[in-house]
């Protein structure tokens, strides 16, 4: 399994590179930080950090004389906390790491991520904001779900129990997947 995630440093100065004013969940809100994007491999027996990337906000990235200071080298642009994480998983399946399943916070739950990691071949674990809508097709029953804005029917209950017992289902095969034992999968 790869695990997408990021963790932040707290800076007593912007002078830092990438360091601005952000959210981070390590510092438990907004603080003046850098953020790093990780990649980390998990097996049953373990798990280790493959490789990360320095997030960078657009206002750091947009301010050249800053980010000279700073050391950064001018090919260095803006780029999303996903697209960031498309980049290491390009790099992770180019040296030959494979794994079945990607997990990721709504952070980098976006469809173009989500699609990226399918076109590797790897299943996925991955929040999305609860305002994100999806067309969610179970056997040959269709039903749009809108996230908070959704309206629960008497038909959708049906839809909500399958669902229910699919993510039961998926969590233990990715338990399994990964070495868990079936007790510590629930």
């Amino acid at each position: 399994m790869l695990i997408v995630d990021e963790t932040a440093d707290e800076k007593s100065s912007a002078g830092a590179a990438a360091a601005a004013r952000q959210y981070s969940g390590t510092m438990g809100g907004i603080a003046l930080c850098q953020v790093a994007v990780t990649v980390t491999y998990a097996i049953g027996r373990g798990h280790t950090l493959i490789d990360g990337a320095l997030y960078m906000p657009e206002a750091c990235a947009a301010d050249e004389e800053r980010g000279q200071l700073a050391g950064v080298p001018e090919e260095v642009m803006f780029a999303s906390k996903p697209q960031l994480v498309g980049a290491l998983l390009e790099r992770a399946h180019s040296r030959g790491i494979r794994a079945a399943f990607v997990t990721s916070d709504e952070v980098y739950g976006s469809r173009w991520l989500r699609c990226g990691v399918r076109q590797r071949g790897m299943g996925y674990v991955m929040a999305v904001r609860a305002s994100a809508e999806s067309d969610i097709v179970t056997g040959g029953y269709r039903s749009i779900w809108f996230g908070r804005r959704g309206l629960v029917d008497s038909t959708d209950r049906d839809l909500l129990a399958l669902l229910q017992q699919d993510a039961t289902q998926s969590y233990a095969a990715l338990g399994r997947a990964v070495g868990l034992s079936a007790g510590a999968a629930h």
